[in-house]
């Protein structure tokens, strides 16, 4: 099966309409992209048997796959991401590595939507911080689309 993405064309200019306050609460959790990678990393490893269990995926491997999906997904977010850029690497990538390692689909479409919740956490808990609940009601849309 492949995967349907659309145009990059069609990704940048959705970047560029994304409301100022997902991009002011993306960049906030940008900043954080390492210590997400970190909790991201333990979630998946505690949660998913597939990572943890004999033959599984090395744990740099999956410390450098977190990084770079949620890298990805957070600049896709804030609009940083440089027009000649494949929003779309880091998952290809992720999946191409994870289908030669043999890695059930199931597992990593769990460790993506556990990657989903990490973000959106991040997301709850800046827009807390900074009293942006309105920007995370805002945030919802672009995040879970």
């Amino acid at each position: 099966m492949t995967a349907v993405v659309p145009p990059e064309h069609a990704v940048h200019r959705r970047l560029r309409a994304a409301p100022q306050s997902v991009v002011v609460l993306s960049l906030a959790v940008l900043a954080d992209v390492e210590l997400l990678t970190h909790r991201l990393v333990e979630v998946i490893v505690a949660e998913n048997p597939s990572y943890s269990g004999p033959g599984h995926t090395p744990r740099e491997d999956l410390q450098r796959s977190c990084h770079d999906n949620l890298l990805r997904i957070l600049q896709w977010l804030t609009g940083t991401t440089d027009p000649g850029t494949d929003p779309f690497d880091a998952p290809r990538a992720t999946g191409q590595r994870r289908a030669e390692q043999g890695m059930p689909l199931e597992s990593v479409l769990h460790a993506y939507r556990l990657g989903y919740r990490i973000i959106w956490e991040g997301l709850v808990s800046q827009a807390r911080a900074d009293g942006g609940v309105d920007g995370l009601v805002e945030a919802a849309s672009e995040v879970w689309a």
